[in-house]
């Protein structure tokens, strides 16, 4: 059941987890990513807003376990307002909460959102536009193909976010999917690595990818950098 691997693997982690202020952390980006951006708490302007479009969708649809936690999608806003973004993608939009995120970080940030199947598309697009956010689109898709086609019409991006509320396979056809979409400096987020066996042996696999260097383990969130200056490793954080 994936209760007890829930737990088996959090008690595995808080007893293996460190460098929580960023000590042991040799490359000054890195250090500077963990203290500046993981561990910031400050409150931005636009966490209010949407915030109360959390509510008012929770309120709508009962779907409030669906929803990405504030905590890791504040943390999709640092990283993408640190760091300048100017293109993400989002597979997964916890019915656009998670596009509103990484889209409100810069009036420049093109954001291309996601859902993969058509319902919840068309119902994060109709709450999305009803709340006075007509501009950022929902893409639905229904296999890693369709994928492959949305990425090429989108581009590269900096960041990409993956969820996994999906089966092994599936999580590892997105993660190769955006491969070839990605830049030195991309980072690719994926959300709740250890909400499954699936999606923990899938976290797994992709640290030890070729294309990989450095990877954050959050535990709630798993975070993966292709720069080839940072040396290979895992850290594991508290979060």
């Amino acid at each position: 059941m994936n209760l007890f691997h829930r737990l088996g693997t959090y008690l595995r982690h808080a007893a293996t987890a460190t460098n929580s202020k960023g000590h042991g952390i040799h490359s000054p980006f890195l250090y500077e990513f963990v203290t500046y951006v993981v561990m910031e708490k400050l409150p931005y302007y636009c966490f209010r807003p949407i915030e109360e479009y959390r509510s008012t969708i929770q309120k709508e649809t009962g779907k409030a376990r669906r929803l990405l936690p504030a905590s890791r999608a504040q943390l999709l806003f640092r990283i993408c307002s640190r760091y300048n973004f100017t293109a993400v993608t989002a597979i997964g939009t916890s019915l656009g909460l998670t596009s509103l995120y990484l889209s409100s970080a810069s009036k420049k940030i093109k954001c291309c959102s996601i859902e993969t199947d058509y319902q919840s598309a068309q119902l994060a697009s109709k709450l999305l536009k009803k709340a006075g956010y007509a501009h950022l689109p929902v893409h639905a898709i229904s296999n890693e193909l369709s994928l492959q086609q949305q990425l090429h019409e989108t581009g590269t991006s900096d960041l990409f976010f993956i969820d996994t509320n999906h089966p092994y396979s599936t999580i590892t056809d997105y993660f190769n999917s955006c491969l070839n979409f990605i830049k030195p400096n991309s980072i690719i987020v994926v959300n709740d690595p250890y909400g499954s066996k699936g999606a923990t042996r899938a976290w797994k696999e992709l640290q030890h990818n070729e294309k990989v260097t450095a990877t954050f383990d959050l535990y709630q969130l798993g975070i993966v950098f292709f720069n080839p200056e940072f040396a290979p490793k895992n850290y594991k954080l508290r979060y």
